[in-house]
């Protein structure tokens, strides 16, 4: 489990990592620039990153609802959806269960059986990932 750091509620971490199930975790030593908001000189010499603030997934949607511009670069979506599901049985369907917010992805296999990526649509829906538009 791990405690989110923008409202202090414990989450869900089954991936083992420094992240939330569905949130992020900033690495802070290396935001910016020289002379920026950080001096990442250190981590970009080959330092060690040590800290990492996380937020859950609820305040990952607030941020980027906040900042919609950042949300929209991330073309390919900004966690799976089937984290927010405990059981992942949809065989080659990921659209069978609901988008949980429009930043979600997942995949759906078609007849070639080479996978398209979709990104939630906020309703719960999904929409072709505009990472297949030159495809």
């Amino acid at each position: 489990m791990i405690i989110c750091d923008a409202c202090g509620l414990e989450q869900r971490n089954t991936q083992q990592s420094v992240s939330p199930d569905g949130g992020w975790s900033l690495p802070i030593d290396c935001f910016g620039y020289y002379g920026g908001f950080d001096d990442c000189v250190d981590v970009l010499i080959g330092g060690e990153q040590t800290r990492f603030p996380s937020m859950c997934h609820d305040c990952v949607v607030k941020f980027l609802t906040t900042f919609p511009l950042l949300g929209d670069k991330f073309q390919g979506g900004c966690h799976p959806n089937f984290i927010h599901t405990d059981f992942r049985d949809d065989g080659d369907d990921g659209t069978l269960h609901p988008s949980c917010c429009r930043w979600a992805w997942t995949w759906k296999k078609v007849g070639n059986g080479k996978p398209e990526t979709y990104i939630g649509d906020g309703n719960g829906g999904w929409v072709l990932s505009r990472l297949h538009e030159s495809e």
